[in-house]
This record gives C-alpha cells, structure tokens and sequence, in this order.
C-alpha cells in the first residue's frame, strides 16, 4: 500500500494521513488513522480509493443538527463500522471570542480542553476501540477535529512543532472553499480569522496543557481515558525499530 499525506480524494479538500511523524523511538504509522473534513461528497473513485486504503472505521465529531443536516456518506457504508461523538460550539461557530469581540482560537481551543473533557475521552475511546483504519472528521477538519489530531499525535511523542504544523495544513487545503464563500459573499475576507490555523493557536494549546495537567498523557488521564487505551493507541500509531516490518 503507497503511504499518503494528504489523501488524492476528489470529495475532501482536507483529508491527511497522520503517518510519518517522528514520534518517541520511531514513527507515526501510515494507514491508521485519518483526518479530514466531512465526507459528504464523495465519488465512487473516493469510496473505492478509502476501501483500498483501509478504511473500516469513521467517528463522526459533528452535532446531531449537523450531521442531520450535512449527511456523512461513510455511515452508509456496510465497510465502515460510524460512530458519533458529537460536540457543537455555539460561541465557536459564530466566530466570536469570548469576550464577543476579539476572535481567538487558541482560546477556544482552551476553554474547550478544560470544559469538554468528557467529549475528549469518548473520542478517544472510539478512536481507541474502531477496528483497523479509523478516519475521524468534523466540518471543516480544522478545529474538532485538529484538537484530536494533536492530541493523538502528541501522545505519541510528536513534537509540538510537528504537531502545529499538521494543524496548519487545513488552511492552506481549505483556501478553495473559502475563495468560494469570499465570492458568495458568505464571508468578508479571504483573511476571515475563523478560517485562520496559525501555528500559535495549537503551541499555546500543547503547552497550556504542559502547564495544567503536565502533559497530554496526564490530561488524558485527567479526561478519563484509561492508561491501557493509551497505551494502545501509542502502540498502534507508532512503528518502532523493533516493530517495523
């Protein structure tokens, strides 16, 4: 199987791989787990191209309005064992910080590690217990969604620097939709803060998380995720020497 970054699918702008990142004592694995944005678009080619891939899992991060609304086209899949672990952020989604003026991710970002941790750990539950090849997804894929991907990758002993930089990709790959929504009017700027992921926003976040509860690993523990998942989760995502095939 050819390893990927970003996934060659006609229906995701944002889909990746998080294989390839130095981690402790080796490397995130290719074809394990996934990130991208919903997948209600896909071609036949994409279905055939995820299935050829892997892919027999999808954990579904959107509110119940949201997926009512906007369908994921996994869940139908007879292949693909769907889950929903859903979280909405009302003050998020209308882009406002909280104060109501100014706008900040990375504050969001904390706010919802802190308030959320029941929704983390369930999300890492399902990511800990889907079968093979997992694709995890919000709306866009660049906050819910990004938050997780750091985490995981940050279990695993990613830096923070490689970590920040997985979660910078998502604006560089959703610039067509926001040159659409410019157009449409939708949105004022193609310099919108809300589609903004600069590395700062998931630094400050990793190392909030130093600070407060001494690393991932310990906010996990804080969430409630049991050291055995995590340490399934290490061993899944990371091939060692000793591992590797």
């Amino acid at each position: 199987m050819l390893a990927y970054r970003r996934l060659p699918l006609d229906g995701l702008m944002n889909a990746r791989d998080l294989g390839g990142y130095a981690a402790c004592g080796g490397v995130t694995r290719s074809g394990v787990f996934l990130r991208s944005d919903v997948p209600a678009l896909l071609s036949e080619a994409d279905l055939r191209f995820l299935r050829l891939y892997g892919l027999s899992a999808a954990v579904d991060l959107r509110s119940e309005a949201e997926r009512e609304r906007t369908p994921d086209m996994l869940a139908a899949q007879s292949w693909v064992r769907y889950t929903a672990v859903p979280l909405y952020d009302k003050t998020a989604a209308r882009g406002e910080g909280l104060d109501g003026k100014t706008f900040c991710w990375a504050d969001h970002y904390i706010r919802l590690v802190d308030h959320a941790q029941d929704w983390v750990r369930d999300v890492f539950a399902a990511l800990a217990d889907a079968p093979g090849c997992v694709l995890f997804h919000c709306a866009t894929g660049k906050d819910r969604t990004g938050i997780i991907a750091a985490l995981l990758l940050s279990l695993c002993g990613v830096s923070d620097e490689d970590a920040a930089a997985d979660y910078c990709l998502s604006r560089l790959y959703l610039a067509p939709l926001v040159e659409e929504l410019c157009r449409s009017g939708r949105i004022a700027s193609r310099d919108d803060p809300f589609f903004a992921t600069q590395p700062e926003n998931m630094l400050r976040l990793l190392a909030y998380l130093r600070e407060r509860y001494g690393g991932v690993p310990d906010y996990l523990s804080a969430c409630g995720l049991s050291q055995a998942r995590q340490d399934a989760l290490r061993r899944r995502l990371t091939q060692t020497d000793e591992t590797r095939a």
